[in-house]
């Protein structure tokens, strides 16, 4: 609990992975120290449904639109691959818009992606500075 509330507040950790286990208590607490995004992953939700859906229904009750949520498959073999649609989908029937549920899975993840790939070229300098030019 002590690691995830330090990558909570850290600006480095792109997303944090809020575990769907009954000894990991996710509340206003640790929903106000969020400074990056949340992510679900599927595979959590084939090892245990009820746990799943419980955590993310917490989540998205102490987060609600103050940081974005990403739903990943988490797959470790082929066969628990998921599509776009089937993991927005998850956030649909917990009550999200179909845009915001959808933006999970695309241009959230996209803009992440962006956001360091920009830090990794050679314009970059450090937080809110690059080189023009």
């Amino acid at each position: 609990l002590e690691a995830a509330l330090v990558a909570a507040r850290d600006s480095r950790v792109d997303s944090l992975v809020i575990p769907p286990k009954p000894g990991f208590r996710f509340d206003k607490g640790v929903a106000a120290l969020l400074k990056n995004y949340v992510e679900l992953p599927f595979s959590s939700y084939l090892e245990n449904k009820l746990e799943f859906l419980e955590t993310a229904i917490r989540i998205l009750e102490f987060l609600g639109r103050r940081t974005g949520i990403i739903v990943s498959s988490a797959a470790s073999d082929i066969l628990d691959l998921r599509g776009p649609r089937e993991l927005a989908s998850i956030l649909q029937v917990l009550g999200l818009p179909q845009e915001e549920a959808l933006d999970s899975v695309s241009k959230i993840p996209e803009s992440i992606i962006n956001r360091n790939l920009l830090k990794l070229s050679k314009n970059y300098v450090e937080r809110g500075v690059l080189k023009i030019g």
